[in-house]
């Protein structure tokens, strides 16, 4: 029992649902910018490394949001690195833009690390977890 709530304790089951959601949302914002690219990012990128972000924004979130729900940690782990990394392109070019172009960046800046710390704290929550399958059963 008490691996049963130490279980429950480091993933309840009402944080899938959001963590589920943030996937989804990220999944809709690669989506988004492959079929319509921000202009400002898109000319300073070019549009091939813009649609390259954009899929794996795509493919790491579609992958991490099909996983969540199961045991399959390392796809998640995999999935979330995955997107982190298109999430980071997009954040290492607006923090250029902010430095070297005329306007205000900070909105997206802090919105894009928003979305890093998302990642970063859904991938914490399961980093050490195993490949077995939990057995709640019997105590260690």
């Amino acid at each position: 029992m008490l691996r049963a709530l130490r279980y429950w304790f480091y993933d309840p089951p009402q944080w899938r649902p959001v963590v589920l959601l943030g996937y989804v949302v990220a999944f809709a914002m690669g989506m988004v910018t492959l079929i319509a690219p921000p202009l400002t990012i898109a000319g300073q990128l070019g549009h091939v490394l813009t649609t390259i972000w954009a899929c794996l924004l795509i493919a790491g979130s579609l992958l991490a949001a099909c996983t969540v729900y199961s045991d399959w940690w390392w796809l998640e782990r995999l999935g979330i690195k995955i997107a982190a990394l298109g999430l980071g392109v997009y954040l290492g070019v607006v923090v250029y833009l902010w430095g070297f172009e005329a306007g205000n960046r900070g909105t997206q800046f802090f919105g894009l690390t928003l979305g890093l710390c998302f990642f970063l704290l859904r991938f914490l929550q399961i980093q050490a977890w195993d490949y077995r399958p939990r057995r709640l059963d019997r105590e260690d």
